[in-house]
């Protein structure tokens, strides 16, 4: 192995046990400047420096992997090497060069703070020594300050990893094969370096080969009951003949076996159902060994929710509603079981995205009991929520859609012109839907058609699409003429201006357990949460807070605010219409 008086010596001629590595790479230089067209001997020093540069990089590389060397230390590693290669005349007696934080700062792009830290977790990882050793700065007697020294080994095992890759006879056939077996066998010789043992794998007891086995079964099968549902049961072929063979085979195997983990893949095999649809009836078999069966459904009314919904309504609901400018949507897969108030994630897509996933999703969703929950992205959407049969009669001329939601409760979609402003535009979002008695606190937000309405009390029901009219935008002129609107009228029920706080900072929140106590009951009894918010973002708009403010404070108080920021703003705004209008 080289000495550290052969690495660092600054001699230009070459010694004798070294002069044949110059030789070579001097050829090697003088071959690459004939491509590029120069013979200069400045650009040969370059281009072999160059080389050297690279193949020492890599050789550093490869020994701190070999040493099984934290990644988030390299940085530390690399300035240091470089801060003390440049410094390195001035030595001490023990090979140590002092750098202070300051230098390794301007080469790490840090603050001596990060420096700092990056060397207090170098120094926890067992094995640093072996890279470099670190001695604590200290004081001389007289007071003199000495920053921390530095001894590096990693930069001298690299050189020598590189000189001894060139010596090599198989350099030149494949220079990185012979760069990672030198590298490797100079980490196994170095005297800093620790050992590492060869792993080997334990062997797994039968339970466990089972249990795996078991895992990747259930994950496969999943995918193919996917796949099936994606293609909407395809004709049966020889391959799936005999995977129905299998999937039979092993639900008898495990009917009443008593095997560790096993009720993932009995729910996997489950999924998996032989369906088809005859004559108008829907027939579902289960290839559960120990559960054969054949429903045959006649009442539309009074059947559970089928598993396939119309591809035709769930694409014609989708081309309603684009035709109206939508450009994105909001996706939420929804629980209906879970406890109030959990916020319930979203994704956005794009229309197309939307398409590709809804056949997929609204089966797998039926099945697994989740609703499917979009939302248009468009500021001149009005949705009329909670209608009933007549009501959504009335609306329909004027709406490019219109869903049934649950039995007897509809749903309808109104576009206005894109150029209406906001203010006028939510005017004659409440005249509308005080006009046909619909929900005002609706969420923008409706159960796509061909999906399943798991809410509570609502049987199933299939969402169905009443009526489609894509691209249909209703005017202002048009609805003005209607009889739909609510008059214009004064609020008779306000006998005296309200207290406003124009003078003075507001003193003091509103009370919102209050507000959640007076607020308007659900058919389960519990409060609306969203008529709680409304009402307490009134009441502390009333005592002059500013709207930042009391959006801020409403999502602590809420955590649907908190999570979806958009509900924020869209509370805010409507609690300063009404503020506005009783001003």
């Amino acid at each position: 192995m080289a000495t550290p008086q052969d690495l660092l010596s600054t001699n230009s001629q070459p010694t004798p046990s070294r002069e044949w590595i110059h030789k070579g790479r001097r050829k090697h230089a003088e071959r690459e400047l004939r491509i590029v067209g120069k013979t200069d001997e400045a650009d040969a020093a370059a281009v072999a420096l160059l080389d050297d540069y690279g193949h020492a990089t890599d050789a550093t590389s490869l020994l701190l992997a070999h040493q099984a060397c934290p990644p988030q230390h390299r940085a530390f590693i690399d300035a240091v090497i470089g801060a003390v290669r440049v410094s390195a005349r001035e030595a001490d007696a023990g090979g140590f060069v002092e750098i202070n934080d300051k230098v390794l700062a301007a080469r790490a792009g840090k603050c001596t703070k990060t420096v700092a830290g990056w060397r207090d977790e170098f120094r926890q990882w067992a094995d640093h020594t072996a890279i470099m050793e670190i001695k604590e700065h200290y004081r001389e007697p007289d007071g003199t300050p000495h920053p921390h020294a530095y001894k590096v080994h990693i930069d001298k095992l690299a050189v020598e990893a590189v000189l001894e890759a060139r010596r090599s006879p198989e350099w030149n056939n494949d220079p990185r094969a012979t760069m990672e077996t030198t590298a490797k066998r100079i980490g196994d010789s170095a005297p800093t370096f620790t050992a590492r043992a060869k792993k080997t794998r334990r062997k797994q007891s039968d339970v466990e080969k089972l249990d795996s086995k078991m895992r990747q079964a259930a994950r496969l099968i999943d995918e193919v009951a996917g796949l099936i549902e994606f293609t909407n049961f395809p004709p049966v072929t020889p391959t799936m003949e005999t995977f129905r063979q299998s999937i039979d085979r092993l639900s008898e195997v495990l009917h009443g076996a008593n095997v560790p983990q096993i009720s993932t893949l009995k729910d996997s095999i489950d999924r998996v159902e032989i369906s088809g649809d005859v004559g108008g009836v829907v027939e579902k078999t289960s290839t559960r060994g120990d559960l054969v069966e054949s429903t045959t459904y006649e009442n539309r009314e009074t059947q559970p929710a089928p598993v396939s919904p119309d591809p035709v309504a769930v694409e014609m609901a989708a081309q309603a509603v684009e035709a109206c400018g939508v450009e994105q949507y909001q996706l939420t897969v929804l629980d209906d079981a879970a406890p109030k108030g959990e916020a319930a994630g979203f994704e956005t897509l794009t229309r197309g995205e939307l398409s590709e996933m809804l056949p997929a999703l609204l089966q797998r969703s039926a099945r697994r009991g989740r609703s499917v929950i979009v939302r248009p992205v468009a500021s001149n959407l009005i949705q009329a929520d909670d209608l009933d049969r007549a009501a959504v009669e009335r609306v329909q001329h004027f709406a490019f859609m219109a869903v049934e939601t649950s039995a007897g409760n509809y749903q309808a979609w109104i576009a206005l012109p894109f150029d209406i402003g906001k203010d006028e535009r939510d005017a004659l979002r409440r005249r509308l839907l005080d006009g046909v008695g619909a929900d005002r606190g609706a969420s923008g937000a409706m159960r796509w058609p061909g999906s399943i309405n798991f809410k509570a009390g609502r049987g199933q029901f299939m969402v169905r699409l009443v009526s489609s009219n894509p691209g249909r935008v209703a005017t202002v002129a048009e609805l003005e003429a209607s009889d739909m609107l609510a008059p214009v009228s004064p609020n008779l029920h306000l006998t005296q201006p309200p207290k406003l706080r124009a003078n003075r900072a507001p003193v003091q929140w509103p009370d919102y357990q209050r507000c959640v106590n007076e607020a308007k009951r659900k058919e389960d009894g519990s409060p609306d949460m969203s008529d709680a918010d409304k009402n307490w973002c009134i009441l502390a708009l009333d005592r002059g807070w500013p709207e930042i403010e009391v959006e801020s404070k409403l999502r602590e108080l809420r955590d649907k605010a908190r999570k979806r920021p958009e509900y924020a703003r869209r509370t805010v705004a409507y609690a300063r219409s009404v503020v506005n209008s009783r001003v």
